[in-house]
């Protein structure tokens, strides 16, 4: 432990060096803040214009929410400037305008593409339209009215590539800003009753040496639930959820090139050019009702406009976790979320066919998918490794039913299943729940149960299922026609107040469990983990809070083998200048791996993180010390470098440099393991609005690799779009001749051009 003392002495000053932080509202100048504050709205008697000015007549009936409270750093305090939000309606929309005073010159605001703003100011209004706190639209916009939008769920947070059809227009004045919103009512989903109440609350985010929260309603820092502290609006009456069709046409057409699979002794280097191609597919959206929806699309264009920014995989055993980009599921995401990753939709890799269901009835919601694909992969996980295979075509679905019990609490049931053409097939159940105990208090379970009937295909698993290896005693790793059944068990204990916080979580897979349409890399395993934390708020000097916490982790295996075990010391501080931020955590571990025992591994990580005004924005990240490199099964001293810059010189203009770094040597040698690094730099431009250009390139050092990728934009909306780009790959090239091996460095290996129209149409 002789690296831990600084650390140690860190984390005893933030428990006992301190002054006590308020634990009651401060009244300052006869401030008060408002708990659950209320709304009633009342209609529009003009018409309103989006274009942030607030002198349509319209305005002139509109609730106002005044009295904003300071959530952060601040616990309940009046906040250094002031905030109004004003909200109306008319048959068709929801309007909602803020009002906010400041300084001009210490705006931030960038003229840039969609959910890129959260570096700005900007103001936000949550929805929770069923008001039973399970699920919730976040709708974010900047002071020069550009959108962001997240969908919310207790199971899952946040989910950030949500997208959703509604207005924003933002100015900047002599006092502030001004931003107005309009939602069509055309867009939202809720209960179609007279007494219509719905949860929400206004925000306002001041980033300066700090990034401050104010919010409308007063919030609790000892309850747990978010949009239980939320404030209501009623008096919303005439009006309709979403209901009639939405069809998106769309067309790519590409060319491909790339390196002939030979190569003559006089012509080692040839570059073949596919003939032009293209593709037709159409999504469809039937809002049967405010309750029910149906989607479907044909030959959908699943692929991505940016490839996935790289990963270094030669310190992990496990297939890689990339996010869901595609808009096709982002309805419903928040019910297909749960304590494991169930239901991973990037398992839906190339389909013919892809529908969705969705319908929430008062507090149950239910949803379902299909999906027919043409490629399929398959993650198979194991005690020490996952492999990642690549089937044929199979047919899946998916069933979600979700029901709200009590407020913030919710129990839950998901069956999957896949069927593959020529046999084989993988099924699942499971159930889950969360439940709301007290305000401090919440407990969470998942169980599930799976079938799996393997391809009887053991060249499918090829090379990577050894003939003498087994899993359970009794299977082979290779797809060979066996049956088994598998269960997974997660249990969770959770306390927080504003300043403890502790859990407790236990969780097991058995070595035949296998969740194929999810993402579960490993099984054959027990763990159990433990967090005590202590969270401390000052009230002056350059440290803004202090939060130290101590972890335990004990994983076995199912025969009871000790696998790994771990301490970790961890401190959180938070700065009063540049939005600076510290983590740093020291670890000891003791592992088994590969036969290899490791009784005194440990490591120490340090993160830091700044905000340098509008301009720039820096974090790093380090990781240093020795253990069993898995890859590699011997022991190591490594070292593991990140590090990110955004620099935005002007307010269309944001620069972008990520360099991820790693190096392993082996402990009594020296002797290099590896040694390499990706880098990846991106620039975008927005030239208007809707018009945006980007450029990113990437290299590989551990494959030798650039990939270059520009890409122009024009945007009417997330759902209406049209692209024009490439991607060009460039790497090392060889082939092999009469006279032996010719390599060939950074030769262009691989080339697609690509236009691709997309257009939303509503009936």
């Amino acid at each position: 432990m002789r690296y831990s003392g600084w650390l140690l002495a860190a984390c005893l000053a933030g428990l006992f060096v301190w002054s006590p932080a308020p634990t009651h509202c401060e009244t300052v100048n006869d401030f008060s803040p408002v708990f659950q504050p209320s709304l009633e709205a009342a209609r529009a008697r003009g018409n309103i214009e989006i274009d942030g000015h607030l002198d349509d007549s319209g305005w002139q009936s509109a609730a106002l929410a005044a009295n904003f409270a300071e959530r952060y750093p601040g616990d309940r305090t009046k906040p250094p400037v002031e905030t109004e939000a004003y909200l109306t309606y008319d048959g068709d929309k929801l309007y909602i305008a803020f009002v906010c005073h400041d300084e001009p010159e210490t705006i931030r605001a960038s003229l840039c593409e969609r959910d890129k703003i959260f570096s700005d100011d900007y103001v936000m209004v949550g929805l929770d339209t069923y008001g039973d706190a399970a699920w919730a639209y976040l709708l974010y916009v900047n002071p020069l009215g550009i959108q962001g939008d997240v969908m919310w769920a207790a199971t899952g947070g946040e989910e950030r590539g949500f997208d959703l059809i509604w207005e924003s227009a933002g100015i900047v004045t002599d006092s502030g800003y001004q931003v107005e919103i309009a939602i069509p009512f055309a867009s939202l989903r809720f209960p179609n009753r007279d007494n219509r109440v719905w949860r929400l609350d206004f925000w306002r985010i001041h980033p300066r040496e700090t990034q401050a929260e104010y919010a409308w309603a007063a919030y609790d820092r000892d309850e747990n639930c978010w949009p239980c502290q939320w404030g209501t609006v009623s008096g919303i009456a005439g009006v309709s959820p979403g209901r009639g069709i939405q069809i998106t046409p769309s067309v790519i057409a590409y060319q491909s090139g790339r390196v002939a699979g030979t190569g003559e002794v006089k012509s080692p280097y040839e570059f073949v050019n596919d003939n032009p191609d293209g593709e037709l597919s159409v999504w469809g959206k039937y809002s049967i009702s405010s309750s029910a929806t149906l989607e479907a699309a044909v030959n959908p264009d699943f692929s991505q406009i940016e490839a996935d920014a790289g990963q270094i995989d030669v310190t992990t055993t496990f297939t890689l976790f990339y996010p869901e980009r595609r808009p096709f599921f982002q309805e419903g995401s928040d019910l297909f979320r749960a304590a494991i990753r169930t239901v991973y939709t990037r398992m839906i890799n190339d389909p013919e066919l892809v529908a969705k269901a969705t319908l929430r009835s008062g507090r149950t919601s239910v949803g379902y998918l299909l999906a027919r694909d043409r490629i399929s992969p398959i993650v198979l996980p194991s005690e020490e490794r996952s492999d990642y295979l690549l089937a044929g075509k199979s047919t899946s679905n998916v069933i979600r039913i979700r029901q709200s019990v009590g407020e913030g609490s919710e129990v839950g049931m998901i069956v999957t299943d896949q069927r593959f053409n020529g046999g084989g097939s993988g099924s699942s159940v499971t159930l889950d729940g969360l439940f709301r105990l007290a305000p401090t208090v919440r407990a969470r379970y998942h169980l599930a149960a799976s079938h799996v009937t393997e391809h009887d295909d053991p060249g499918l698993t090829g090379e990577i299922a050894d003939s003498d290896s087994t899993f359970d005693k009794r299977y082979t790793r290779a797809m060979d026609g066996e049956s088994f059944w598998g269960q997974f068990d997660y249990a969770y204990l959770g306390w927080w107040t504003s300043s403890w916080n502790a859990s407790l979580a236990f969780e097991q897979a058995a070595p035949t469990f296998r969740q194929y349409l999810g993402f579960v890399p490993q099984n054959d395993y027990r763990a159990v983990n433990s967090v005590v934390g202590y969270f401390h708020r000052l009230p002056a000097g350059p440290f803004e809070t202090i939060n130290p916490h101590i972890s335990l982790f004990g994983e076995w295996n199912f025969d009871g083998k000790p696998k790994y075990r771990m301490l970790e010391l961890n401190l959180w501080t938070r700065l009063r200048v540049a939005q600076a931020g510290f983590f740093s955590q020291y670890a000891r571990t003791a592992e088994n791996f590969g036969g290899i025992q490791s009784d005194d591994s440990w490591h120490i990580y340090q993160d830091a993180s700044a905000q340098l005004g509008n301009l720039l924005q820096l974090e790093a990240a380090v990781t240093c010390g020795h253990g069993i490199a898995r890859r590699y099964l011997t022991m190591a001293k490594t070292l593991d470098l990140n590090l990110s810059v955004k620099l935005k010189p002007y307010d269309r203009i944001l620069l972008q440099q990520w360099l991820d770094y790693a190096r392993g040597l082996q402990l009594d040698s020296d002797e290099e393991l590896y040694n390499g690094f990706i880098y990846r730099t991106r620039m975008d431009y927005q030239v208007s609005r809707r018009m945006a250009g980007r450029l990113a390139i990437q290299y590989d050092d551990f494959i030798d690799q650039w990939s270059i990728e520009p890409l122009l934009t024009y945007r009417l909306n997330p759902f209406s779009v049209f692209y024009i780009g490439s991607t060009y790959n460039y790497e090392e090239l060889t082939r092999e001749n009469t006279s032996g091996h010719i390599s060939i460095s950074n030769r262009l290996a691989s080339r697609q051009f690509f236009v691709k129209m997309q257009y939303l149409l509503q009936i």
